[in-house]
């Protein structure tokens, strides 16, 4: 990968590496956004030139939309970890809310499992666990500042809310199980992104440019708490 970066006067010798994950189709959705937005990331950043120095985006990843492909995902995403001291690693799951009209950083995710519809492998659980070991309406709550990221998303004009409320599908599957495997590892947050329906494909450049920017956000502040 070459470099994303934008110059500055002052390098900073940490850096921030990012690891993107997206779903694909599921039952009602045909045609899921953030698979193709995960896809075309990368490029779009070298296109655009407007990522943060310090910041790295090492993987990105799509997965079925089923509990087996989701935990997949977070074995291939958390098994490529830079497990440095001079790195920060953050996770920002991505997907696709077909009621949603803004972009939402969800706060929390629940332990519980309650499907609308299957999953592509077919499983539909209702009011389980997805950890057996914890109680079904507790709570994860991701270690970012999502009010202060959002309040400064809105100052560069995005539509944007915070949520305290992913869902019961693979969205909040996939968030839970990330949240609890990254109180186990150093330095390692994590975030989930809910998008809006697409109405067409270029809409995915204005997604891409929206994920660019939450990585500048998240990468300055970072970086700021590392200094403090």
């Amino acid at each position: 990968m070459g470099s994303l970066g934008i110059v500055t006067n002052d390098p900073s010798p940490y850096s921030v590496h990012f690891h993107l994950t997206g779903f694909g189709r599921f039952h009602r959705v045909s045609q899921n956004p953030t698979e193709f937005l995960v896809k075309q990331f990368v490029s779009f950043c070298e296109e655009r030139r407007g990522l943060h120095e310090a910041a790295r985006v090492v993987t990105t990843t799509v997965a079925t939309t089923s509990v087996k492909g989701a935990q997949q995902a977070l074995d291939e995403v958390y098994g490529k970890l830079h497990r440095d001291k001079s790195v920060r690693n953050v996770i920002i799951h991505c997907g696709v809310d077909a009621s949603a009209n803004c972009f939402r950083l969800e706060e929390r995710a629940y332990n519980e499992a309650s499907f609308s519809c299957p999953d592509e492998s077919g499983w539909q659980p209702k009011v389980v666990p997805i950890d057996d070991t914890k109680p079904v309406d507790s709570f994860l709550v991701t270690s970012i500042n999502i009010r202060q990221a959002v309040e400064e998303l809105e100052k560069k004009g995005f539509h944007v809310k915070s949520s305290e409320d992913a869902g019961r599908f693979l969205c909040n599957w996939i968030y839970y199980q990330s949240l609890t495997r990254a109180q186990c590892e150093f330095s390692v947050k994590v975030v989930f992104v809910h998008f809006p329906p697409i109405q067409d494909s270029q809409e995915i450049q204005s997604y891409c440019e929206f994920l660019l920017q939450l990585l500048n956000v998240i990468t300055t502040h970072e970086l700021s708490s590392i200094d403090e």
